[in-house]
């Protein structure tokens, strides 16, 4: 089984019940359906009962988590009243209706304290209202308020099989002096009502009291031995959650793992058909080089053939520059025949030059004078016609005398 209880209360119960099928509980500060939970492995058992809460997140959880069961959000008293809880925040499970209590509690776990009011019934209320059959067990845990629990129970009417009753006072479980372990015990106003009523302690863990009806008694051998994982075979649910959590996380792990395998393998086939590729590519290179280092043997070849020839066409250029020093000679005089002959040129062309511009002037007298002898011939052309009119009229009026005014004016003529 799974203890899902804080001190295994739900082991010790079970140790009666034997893990049977069904029954029917009665959970008083019942806290949580599973964290510190005394009927958590009964209810998955397939029993049912009654789970009261006064703490409303707390209830919450129930409504959510405990459909099966009958959930109240209340707490239980010497009689019906409405009374106010003090909850420590963080810390719920040490709600208490007593201020001291809590203000204490409060102050040990470092946390605050939030009051509110809550409805307060009996125990033999609910019993009468909701118990329609046989309970088989009633845990009673309300911080320090057990002896009002226990009082407001009917015990003639509602007889349980087992009780299991915090008998510590609050945040003081722990032994610190163990030549006094009973210092911290808070049994002695209600334990006697219990013996009273016919119930019998049969185990006490150090937190819990354990009562069984004296009709049972028989059943009181079972505690002979004290519980353990061996004998009760029995698992921590803070272990199991802790190995959940180690297998989620295994689980997780290995799937990372196979995640990362694949890619491994992937990148293997492509680093294979990569190195491959490769592989020809080498072969494909080494095959070139081969032919460049070829290629080169047959240039080096050439190259040895080239300075060879280099070197003959070296030692004809040096008979070649020998047999053309008298060549350089005879063009150092050519060079100066050449430039005397330039001269020579220079002074022809300026010659000629000069020889220009005398043609040119005498061009330009050339023309003078055709304009002149044009000027000549139009004033004779002129006189022709003076002549011819001068004729005429000589004719008309000096026809004896005309020879020698003809004379007269020829001699007129040759002086212009």
């Amino acid at each position: 089984m799974i203890s899902y209880a804080q001190n295994l209360e739900d082991v010790i119960l079970n140790r009666i019940f034997q893990n049977k099928r069904s029954g029917f509980y009665i959970d008083v500060g019942a806290h949580d359906p599973t964290d510190l939970s005394v009927t958590k492995h009964f209810y998955d058992l397939g029993w049912r009962g009654i789970n009261i809460e006064p703490v409303p997140l707390s209830f919450e959880k129930f409504k959510h988590e405990r459909p099966g069961d009958i959930n109240l959000n209340l707490a239980v008293g010497s009689k019906h009243d409405f009374a106010a809880i003090y909850e420590i925040e963080d810390r719920p499970e040490l709600s208490t209706m007593d201020k001291k209590i809590a203000d204490s509690a409060a102050k040990i776990v470092g946390s605050r304290v939030k009051a509110y009011t809550v409805e307060i019934r009996t125990l033999a209320e609910i019993c009468e209202q909701y118990c329609t059959g046989f309970i088989d067990f009633i845990k009673i845990d309300v911080e320090g308020f057990e002896g009002g629990v226990i009082k407001s129970a009917d015990w003639e009417k509602f007889r349980p099989t087992m009780l299991a009753v915090e008998a510590t006072k609050p945040c003081e479980a722990v032994i610190d002096n163990w030549d006094s372990p009973d210092k911290a015990a808070a049994w002695q106003d209600w334990e006697p009502i219990l013996l009273r009523v016919g119930y019998i302690l049969i185990y006490y863990d150090g937190l819990n009291k354990f009562y069984l009806r004296k009709e049972d008694q028989h059943l009181k051998s079972r505690f002979v031995i004290p519980v353990t994982p061996l004998q009760d075979k029995f698992s921590r649910y803070e272990d199991v959650k802790k190995v959940n959590h180690f297998r989620e996380e295994n689980l997780r792990l290995q799937e990372g793992f196979n995640i990362l395998r694949d890619k491994l393998a992937s990148q293997e086939s492509t680093f294979l058909s990569e190195r491959d590729s490769l592989k020809d590519e080498g072969q494909k290179l080494a095959e070139e080089i081969k032919c460049l280092l070829d290629a080169n043997e047959r240039s080096q070849e050439q190259i040895r053939k080239q300075s060879a020839e280099i070197a003959e066409f070296q030692q004809s250029l040096k008979s070649f520059k020998g047999a053309n020093q008298g060549l350089v000679e005879k063009l150092r005089i050519v060079d100066a025949h050449n430039a005397t002959m330039n001269k020579q040129i220079s002074i022809l062309i300026a010659d000629q030059k000069n020889k220009k511009e005398q043609f040119a002037v005498a061009l330009k007298v050339s023309e003078r004078l055709k304009e002149e002898k044009a000027n000549i011939e139009k004033k004779l052309r002129k006189v022709v016609g003076e002549l011819s009119i001068l004729r005429a009229s000589v004719r008309n009026q000096y026809s004896t005398n005309r020879f020698k005014w003809i004379s007269d004016l020829l001699k007129k003529l040759m002086v212009v």
